[in-house]
């Protein structure tokens, strides 16, 4: 297997220095691997090209099923851990306002039912704050807004979800179900805090198109947006997720914007170098199947 990796590694840099460092082996060491290798097979694996090296015919053959071997054994343990191992300890989940609030408390109830052992403790915050979170360790999982795109990072999809326009129930366009943007002019606004996935959104999609607003505060929360919009403050743009009591009552009634669609995906992403701790693989097995069957705590996405 060390052999198979190092040969890899050789293809993927083709260089053999690179390799050396990227394997930490020096470079003979290197050298006499794929030298036994191509002793082995007796066949040449690699070409010369100035500096750097080349894969021969024979070469791809053996790298794509190199690649083969390295990912059934991968699969291998991890099913060996996942039988081995009884599923228990801590797990830090970090989550977004959205998700924190709205989707996954009725998950975390689903998944510690099936996992009584697991101790979970969740830390609601803006996406960056979560975010940065994360990327220093100090949480297993986060559940955000937007994907993680940094070098050790998995995000992946894990719900839709769609920003939707709040009035006032007395508001004079609180009977309609869309409106255009030009409808909004005169309008005051209560907006989300900087750091907001859902103001990050909002600002990406409507542009330029902002300065037009009257902006007339900042909330640190989606549900003090909620009770602001509620007494009257102002209109506001918030997740669907949030809006499950709108139009009930007294509470803030949902509208659409004529022509602009704001979706987002929210992501579940982790450290690469956390993937294989059994109770970070079991809640985000978990969470991928919630998404795949279409269900979350609130119902379906």
């Amino acid at each position: 297997m060390d052999r198979f990796r190092t040969f890899i590694a050789v293809a993927d840099m083709k260089n053999f220095s690179k390799a050396a460092r990227a394997v930490n082996l020096t470079q003979p060491a290197v050298s006499k691997q794929i030298s036994s290798l191509e002793a082995e097979y007796q066949v040449a694996l690699f070409v010369r090209n100035g500096r750097n090296v080349e894969l021969t015919d024979a070469g791809k053959i053996l790298y794509r099923h190199a690649v083969e071997v390295l990912e059934a054994r991968e699969r291998m343990k991890k099913a060996l851990r996942m039988f081995s191992h009884k599923v228990r300890g801590t797990l830090l989940v970090g989550a977004s306002t959205i998700p924190g609030q709205y989707i996954l408390p009725a998950l975390l109830g689903k998944f510690i039912s099936s996992h009584p052992d697991v101790m979970i403790t969740v830390e609601i915050g803006d996406t960056r704050v979560i975010t940065d979170k994360l990327l220093s360790g100090v949480l297993d999982v986060a559940v955000v807004g937007a994907t993680i795109s940094e070098p050790g990072v998995v995000s992946e999809a894990f719900a839709e979800d769609e920003i939707v326009l709040i009035v006032p129930p007395t508001h004079r366009l609180a009977g309609r179900t869309e409106v255009s943007f030009d409808d909004l002019g005169n309008e005051r606004f209560v907006w989300r805090e900087k750091g907001s996935a859902t103001r990050e959104v909002v600002e990406k999609l409507l542009g330029s198109r902002l300065l037009q607003l009257n902006k007339v505060m900042e909330l640190g929360s989606t549900e003090a947006v909620l009770s602001a919009v509620q007494a009257d403050a102002g209109l506001a743009f918030v997740s669907r997720w949030a809006t499950a009591e709108c139009g009930r009552g007294t509470t803030a009634r949902v509208l659409r914007l004529k022509g602009i669609r704001m979706r987002r995906q929210l992501y579940i992403s982790y450290l690469r170098a956390r993937e294989y701790m059994v109770t970070v693989e079991v809640f985000v097995s978990f969470l991928r199947e919630a998404m795949e069957s279409g269900l979350t705590g609130s119902g379906l996405l």
